[in-house]
């Protein structure tokens, strides 16, 4: 764990050992972690991945 002063709202990540504001979690598809700056994005990955998956089974059952 690092040894700066930091505010309340920061955390420290133990696999990326770096210090993320807003701290969600570390996510291990994309290998980073989830914070204020990138939440946004990575519900946006979540979202087209299950969207991407659930119109590739449409379309594989329409295929039968």
């Amino acid at each position: 764990m690092c040894k700066i002063v930091r505010s309340d709202d920061v955390e420290h990540c133990e696999d990326c050992d770096v210090c993320i504001k807003g701290f969600d979690h570390h996510c291990p598809w994309t290998g980073k972690c989830i914070g204020v700056g990138n939440l946004v994005p990575f519900y946006t990955f979540i979202t087209s991945t299950v969207v991407y998956m659930v119109v590739f089974i449409l379309i594989l059952f329409n295929a039968l």
